[in-house]
């Protein structure tokens, strides 16, 4: 079979060979990475940004709506942390529960 390109007919299957080495070292050679993968363009980087920034900004977003629903019993296990350094998972429970018991009230 012979194989057009640009013009020029290559019927020997070793030119088909070298000619596709040739284009893989030329194409590897235009980037600096070793593996000849090229890298992200501008806009491609800049979407990529976009998209974590926002990623990052709504999972911010829900993480203060969960403190500020959850004060209450956050503060109430900083004031027992002030009057004792270490609290039992039985003592943490009681906080939760009477905190969760008064926000529901």
């Amino acid at each position: 079979a012979d194989f057009v390109t640009k013009g020029i007919v290559f019927s020997d299957p070793q030119v088909q060979v070298d000619r596709q080495e040739l284009l893989d070292i030329t194409s590897n050679m235009s980037t600096n990475d070793p593996n000849g993968q090229c890298p992200p363009s501008d806009v491609t980087r800049f979407k990529a940004e976009v998209a974590v920034r926002e990623l990052i900004e709504e999972a911010h977003a829900k993480n203060l709506a969960i403190l500020r629903e959850n004060r209450g019993c956050l503060d109430a296990i900083a004031q027992k942390l002030l009057e004792k350094t270490e609290l039992d998972r039985d003592e943490l429970l009681q906080i939760i529960n009477h905190s969760a018991a008064a926000t529901s009230i």
